[in-house]
């Protein structure tokens, strides 16, 4: 779905077209304007302080500096990590490097969130915090597709598609 890897069988659409025709350009295009990519294990750049890592998608995109700076600015208030801007993902808990991840992702109003077990390093209150946050996203409109084995974040779903049904053994 995110244009990474290519499926072994059948094609990938997004609107009307197939992902996997399209040009390496055009690919990082629709990963940085369609898509909103929160990992597993952040990937926040580690020399980046939390406003630059959420600036830097908006930058790619073309905005200009001082206007990405007052949009990151807004994405890490509406996380909660405001106060944290300056800091590095060194100097920031699990939870404020996810909250950091998320607005990155959202930060130039992806219509599509893909989120791989977001709270998987994350405590319980951090979860639910987080997953109250992809609430409020998709209460805004926005698609999320969203990975995880925690069945009390499943149940917190609108729809739930359960994988494991679909595998066979080998």
């Amino acid at each position: 779905m995110a244009g990474f890897l290519a499926p072994t069988s059948g094609k990938v659409f997004y609107g009307s077209s197939n992902l996997y025709e399209l040009s390496s350009v055009n690919i990082a295009k629709y990963r940085n304007r369609e898509i909103g990519i929160v990992h597993q294990f952040f990937n926040l750049i580690s020399d980046f302080n939390a406003i630059q890592n959420v600036m830097t998608p908006l930058l790619v995109s073309g905005k200009k500096r001082r206007e990405a700076i007052e949009i990151a600015e807004m994405m890490l208030e509406k996380v909660g990590v405001l106060s944290r801007a300056k800091h590095y993902s060194s100097e920031l808990s699990g939870g404020e490097q996810q909250r950091v991840a998320i607005a990155r992702a959202l930060v130039n109003k992806p219509k599509v969130v893909l989120a791989d077990e977001p709270t998987g390093n994350l405590d319980n209150r951090n979860s639910q915090e987080i997953i109250d946050i992809f609430c409020d996203i998709h209460k805004q409109g926005n698609t999320i597709v969203l990975v995880t084995h925690d069945p009390m974040i499943a149940e917190r779903a609108d729809r739930s598609i359960d994988l494991s049904k679909y595998l066979c053994a080998v």
